[in-house]
């Protein structure tokens, strides 16, 4: 048995954890955090917060 296939059920297990949260994760969460950590407390930098998340998605 090589290392790979010791390691596949672990590396299966961890990809369907991270798959199944990303698809909880909504736009509006993303703003949020974006908000939160940027310190933005009001809804008129929305447009712009957008455009950033969408350069990186």
């Amino acid at each position: 048995m090589n290392i790979q296939l010791a390691l596949r059920d672990y590396y299966d297990e961890i990809q369907k954890v991270a798959e199944a949260r990303m698809s909880v994760i909504a736009l509006q969460n993303i703003i949020d955090t974006y908000r939160q950590k940027a310190g933005v407390n009001n809804g008129t930098e929305d447009m712009q917060i957008m455009r950033k998340v969408s350069q990186v998605l």
